[in-house]
């Protein structure tokens, strides 16, 4: 048999030991139900793996973050009352209704299970174990459900049994039940058994427990207690009673950290497992219906009737006084008692081993009273209302008043080397020594003739009549004053700033040439001054600043209201609580609500044997200085929900979002239960890599809303950071925002397609129409020149005819015959090439010389014709010119420069290429241009042909790419005219494709 003997004597010393310690009461929260909370009765609560708190109630199941309860209730549920929270490997929340529904939560939605009234009682009892519930029954049988696959099973029992199986506890593998006169049953492996536990009278409950690796049970009879170990299939009896638990009813047991916490009808009862004892007995007034500790170390306790109650530590005491103490002012000890003031003119003293209050001042005018502590003279206690000055001897436990010298309202006070400080709106002195010899301070001073005597009780126990001394005649406030003991050097806090006295010379503290402002000043041990201001903490070494501490180094507020010093921690008290630094191991914590603080408006500490007393605005609270920082438990940041265009969507981390769909709402939520509504929550929202700061969101507002989000990917960052300065992990929501068509590249794109194909479209439309336009241009350039050729051959036939007449008047026949013949061949070319523009170089040849024929039979051989072509057969094949255009400058020189000459007659026609040029030149020995214009049968050398020639060159030159040139030279021999020269300079290729036209 396995068993603890740490754990026997554990439960044996609940029987001998029936004396509770004196009882202390720990800071709570207080969930009152007529403020606080939506329902009036608490059956259970539990926690689920989230960290969320769930409390069954008369109004159904809640769930709790901190901040807000959630009520999740079915439609039409046949009763409100709930209870038996119980979570499930896949996080479910299953509990039941009191009218026998079973019922569970799963995505923040509730569900019926099964109505199950016709298999057990009114209520269902179950426990959770290995993935399966096991049901109470009221058959012959007992039946399980398993979560996994949803499906029944049942285990059958030997013997038909009227009344129902409860189940209680489920461990390991078995499932434990209570059955017919309270007899336990424990089924394993679908079969069920009997276990004898050895009792004479059967019991009225059992309750389990389990302490680290063993399992107890507490069985109740008659009223009393006992404990037995289940060990082996075997209850094994511990102890006969528990005097503690006898006139109790236990309602529930919970275990955790070698606390055990019983729920009583009478209070919560705390046993302390290491130290063998019962610890407290916690709301000793309440019906206590369960406890827990929460993930980060809260203890909750709910009432039936009363509400529900977290103490976030065990070790914070609240110090109990009377409730028409109000307007609570200061704190002071020597060493043994507290005091405290308040602000309506009473000094009070608190006995920490008896708890006990007591009244050992009250002023007629009701001023407040300010404490000093003086333990130099016979440990007295200073103190001073507005118009009086007063010492408390402690000792003797009579207070001593003083009307005359020591100045009122005084705002801080410290001790010298020969007796106190103390200052207002100027800085005092009361130096004292046994000779009664005034210390000099500063010379100015003792000129000042400002010396006041007051009697006072000095270490002999006579009274003297003492030298008060005042420092600074001006009418500077002076906020708090210290005496540096190992320099022998005054400081003084003013509102012009702080000031330092040594050797008689005043000189002022800077940082960075700036004034500082003080609004307390202490020492420690190693010399170190450290100073209180709004600007945060500063640390001061050899009368120079050399440190400033701020928020960004840790500071929970730069605004420092006092200091106070304990071994190596610097107190700080701030607008925002209490804050411990330890300047050593540069550590800070925080003291606050979320520690059970009944306000973050600290007025004043003092620090006892250990003890740190806090003073609130609502009260005071104490606990040991050696009480364990808190526990960093990540509290948790939850998106809750998040609409897009105001319409629901599930929580992805990836959202593709068209471009319309660009108003985004986003509601937060968090889990911290020590926070409260004091966590807070940090977001970013940023496109791309361009991270942003974090930004804090206004109390209570918990949605976020980001409208009219141009395209782009959105990255969301949510956190949250709890009262301890701890931060969750962050919550991170991408938000991919695309482009509208209109923005995309493919309306870009298609833009670019659509501007191209416009404009080539367009570049067509006109290219056609001035193609066209040329075209017609070219067609009627065509009909021009054809005209022209119209003109032109009846001009040429004209001539001919002429000169036929002539043969026929001369009746030269043979001549004539021969002359009609070549007339007609040239007749028929002439009307066969008048359609065309351009012809082949060859038929132009073949051409002309049927011309020159005829010319030659016309007159006679009067001249002498030389014809020389010195172009290359192939070439002549593939070469093209215009029709009829050479053959009218030839017919000039004959008719016009060769005629009238008298002599030899010469005409030199030559064609050749040069520079992929065609060249023809025509040249005669006539009588010059300007002689045939002198004759006055024709008006000039050109005439009607060469007049259309010219013409025709230019409109043909209008339709092709390289251009026709003409050049006419007068020939000249010593002034004398010699011939004519043309020049016909033609482009070997036309690039003209109505060539054939």
């Amino acid at each position: 048999m396995s068993l603890y003997l740490k754990d026997i004597i554990i439960f044996l010393g609940i029987l001998i030991n029936g004396v509770f310690s004196i009882a202390q009461t720990p800071m709570s929260h207080h969930f009152n139900i007529d403020e606080d909370l939506p329902f009036s009765k608490i059956y259970n609560i539990d926690k689920d793996k989230n960290g969320y708190l769930w409390i069954a109630t008369d109004k159904g199941i809640f769930r709790y973050n901190g901040i807000q309860f959630d009520n999740f209730l079915l439609r039409n549920q046949k009763s409100t009352h709930v209870s038996n929270i119980q979570e499930d490997e896949k996080g479910r929340i299953w509990h039941y209704s009191f009218g026998g529904e079973i019922l569970y939560i799963e995505n923040d939605s509730i569900q019926l299970l099964k109505d199950i009234t016709t298999q057990v009682n009114r209520f269902p009892y179950y426990v959770f174990n290995s993935g399966k519930f096991h049901f109470n029954s009221k058959k012959d049988y007992l039946f399980n459900f398993n979560t996994q696959t949803f499906e029944w099973d049942s285990i059958p029992v030997e013997n038909s049994l009227k009344e129902e199986y409860l189940p209680f506890y489920s461990y390991e593998n078995l499932t434990f039940y209570l059955y017919h006169n309270h007899k336990i049953f424990v089924s394993q492996n679908n079969k069920i058994r009997q276990i004898d536990i050895n009792q004479k009278k059967y019991f009225e409950k059992l309750s389990p427990i389990r302490i680290r690796d063993e399992l107890y049970f507490l069985l109740e009879k008659d009223g009393k207690s006992y404990v037995y170990l289940y060990d082996n299939s075997e209850f094994i009896k511990i102890n006969d009673f528990l005097s503690p638990l006898e006139n109790t009813s236990l309602i529930h047991i919970y275990y955790h950290d070698n606390l055990v916490y019983f729920s009583t009808r009478n209070g919560l009862m705390i046993y302390d497992i290491q130290n063998n004892k019962f610890k407290e007995t916690l709301f000793k007034d309440e019906y206590i219906t369960a406890s827990l500790i929460d993930n980060e170390k809260n203890l909750w306790v709910s009432t039936l009737n009363n509400g529900l109650f977290k103490i976030p530590n065990l070790e914070l005491y609240h110090l109990e006084i009377d409730k028409n103490i109000r307007k609570l002012y200061q704190l002071e000890n020597d060493g043994q008692n507290l005091y405290f003031s308040t602000s309506e003119g009473q000094l009070f003293q608190f006995n920490p081993l008896n708890k006990r209050t007591q009244l050992l001042y009250q002023n007629k005018n009701k001023s407040a009273v300010r404490l000093f502590k003086s333990n130099i003279y016979n440990k007295n206690l200073i103190f001073f209302t507005d118009r009086l000055t007063s010492h408390y001897d402690i000792n003797k436990n009579e207070i001593y008043t003083y009307t005359k010298g020591l100045p009122t309202s005084v705002k801080d006070l410290n001790i010298t080397r020969n007796g106190l400080i103390f200052s207002r709106n100027i800085l005092m002195a009361l130096e004292i020594k046994d000779s009664l010899r005034v210390h000099q301070l500063h010379q100015k001073w003792k000129e000042s003739k400002e010396i006041d005597y007051i009697n006072f009780i000095a270490k002999n126990k006579k009274t003297y009549k003492a030298p008060l001394i005042r420092f600074r005649k001006d009418d500077a406030l002076i906020r708090a004053n210290h005496y540096d003991i190992f320099s022998d050097t005054y400081w003084l806090a003013c509102n012009d700033g702080v000031f330092y006295y040594k050797n008689g010379k005043e000189k002022q503290l800077f940082n960075n040439n700036q004034s500082v402002f003080f609004n307390k000043i202490v020492q420690t041990s190693d010399s170190l001054i450290w100073g209180a201001s709004s600007n945060g903490l500063f640390i001061i070494k050899n009368k120079k600043i050399i440190k400033v501490i701020g928020e960004n180094d840790g500071l929970i507020s730069n605004n420092i209201n006092s200091l106070y010093t304990y071994k190596n921690d610097i107190y700080l008290i701030t607008s925002k609580g209490l804050q411990r630094y330890n300047y050593q191991n540069n550590t800070f914590h925080l003291y606050d609500l979320s520690d059970g603080f009944p306000s973050n408006d600290i007025k004043d500490i003092s620090i006892m044997d250990n003890q740190i007393y806090v003073m609130t605005k609502k009260g005071i609270v104490y606990f040991s200085t050696e009480l364990k920082d808190k526990i960093e438990t990540l509290p948790i940041a939850v998106i809750h929900n998040i609409q897009i265009n105001e319409e629901q969507t599930g929580i992805q981390n990836q959202y593709e979002l068209a471009h319309d769909k660009n108003n985004i709402s986003i509601e937060l939520n968090s889990i911290s239960l020590r926070s409260g509504d004091l966590i807070i929550y940090e977001y970013r929202m940023y496109q791309n890599d361009k991270i942003t700061k974090w930004l804090s969101i206004p109390s209570g507002k918990q949605k976020l809303f980001f409208n009219n989000l141009n395209h782009g990917i959105y990255h969301f960052e949510f956190r949250v950071r709890n009262t301890d300065g701890v931060y969750s992990e962050i919550k991170k929501i991408t938000f991919c925002i695309h482009k509208s068509f209109f923005e995309s590249i493919y309306f870009y794109l298609l833009l670019i397609l659509t501007a191209f194909g416009l404009a080539y479209f367009i570049f067509k439309r006109r290219a056609k129409v001035k193609y066209t336009q040329i075209q017609l241009e070219k067609s009627i350039k065509t009909a021009e020149i054809k005209a022209i050729k119209a003109q032109m051959n009846p001009h040429f036939i004209f001539n001919s005819l002429n000169s036929i007449q002539e043969l026929i008047f001369q009746k030269d026949f043979e001549t004539v015959n021969e002359y009609l013949g070549k007339f007609s061949d040239l007749v028929r070319f002439v009307l066969n090439s008048s359609e065309k523009l351009f012809i082949p170089f060859h038929k132009e040849l073949e051409m002309l010389n049927l011309y020159l024929d005829l010319e030659k039979l016309r007159f006679e051989d009067k001249f002498n014709i030389h014809f020389d072509v010195n172009i290359p057969l192939d070439q002549q094949n593939q070469l093209k010119i215009p029709a009829m255009l050479i053959q009218p400058y030839i017919e000039n020189a004959i008719k016009h420069g060769l005629l009238h000459k008298e002599g030899s007659k010469n005409l030199i026609i030559n064609f050749s290429i040069q520079n992929e040029r065609l060249f023809c030149i025509i040249e005669d020995n006539g009588i010059g241009r300007k002689k045939a214009n002198e004759l006055s049968w024709k008006n000039k050398h050109g005439g009607f042909g060469n007049k259309a020639n010219n013409k025709k060159i230019d409109l043909i030159n209008q339709l092709i790419d390289e251009k026709i040139y003409l050049k006419i030279d007068d020939l000249y021999h010593q002034e004398m005219a010699t011939g004519t020269k043309v020049t016909l300079d033609f482009p070997i290729y036309f690039n003209y494709n109505n060539e054939n036209k």
